[in-house]
């Protein structure tokens, strides 16, 4: 407090204030740039993957469809609409063997439109002559709806899989199989039929 020296105390007082406002100074340069720095350290979060399932209809229909695009609101006429099925191993199928149909739904017009091509309005019914032997909707009579916006010339398609058992609306248990001899498929999208496939069983 008493300062010794040749010099006046003044002297020294001063130079005791200088060194003390240097401190100071670096003291808020150093206060300013830790605080800078921790303004800048904004932490950020990785984005996250989310995956979605589509549940699959319960039905004996499954599908296998194109790629999806949002809907039109245009639904397409009848008119619009082509329904060809066909088997998967040729026309003659062994006693007891399950075959397998696949029904496609497309648009034959110049533009896209909405359809129902859930298992609700699909179904694939076999005959023998006048007979009716088995359908799709037997064992699935509520079925789903399902609205796509099919593009021109795309198809929907839909397998359906016939374990030769003769079926009835109810799926009443116990139903004999089918006999050996000719049969004919058709495939059916609410009021628009194919044309039918014949096939034997042998």
């Amino acid at each position: 407090m008493n300062p010794v020296g040749p010099e006046e105390p003044g002297t020294y007082w001063r130079r005791r204030l200088l060194v003390g406002l240097g401190v100071l100074v670096v003291l808020i340069v150093l206060f300013l740039v830790l605080r800078s720095c921790g303004a800048d350290a904004t932490p950020t979060a990785a984005p996250s993957q989310s995956t979605s399932a589509e549940p699959s209809p319960s039905s004996s229909v499954s599908t296998a469809n194109p790629s999806e695009t949002a809907t039109t609101g245009v639904e397409c006429a009848d008119s619009d609409i082509e329904v060809t099925v066909e088997t998967d191993k040729g026309s003659s199928f062994p006693t007891g063997s399950p075959i397998t149909f696949t029904m496609s739904i497309k648009n034959i017009s110049d533009s896209a439109c909405d359809r129902n091509v859930g298992t609700k309005p699909n179904t694939v019914l076999v005959t023998s002559g006048s007979e009716r032997v088995w359908s799709s909707d037997d064992c699935a009579p509520a079925g789903q709806d399902d609205i796509k916006s099919i593009n021109p010339g795309d198809a929907y398609q839909l397998n359906a899989t016939w374990d030769q058992k003769i079926s009835q609306a109810g799926c009443p248990s116990g139903q004999p199989a089918a006999q050996p001899g000719s049969y004919d498929v058709v495939g059916i999208n609410d009021q628009v039929e194919s044309q039918s496939v014949s096939f034997t069983i042998s």
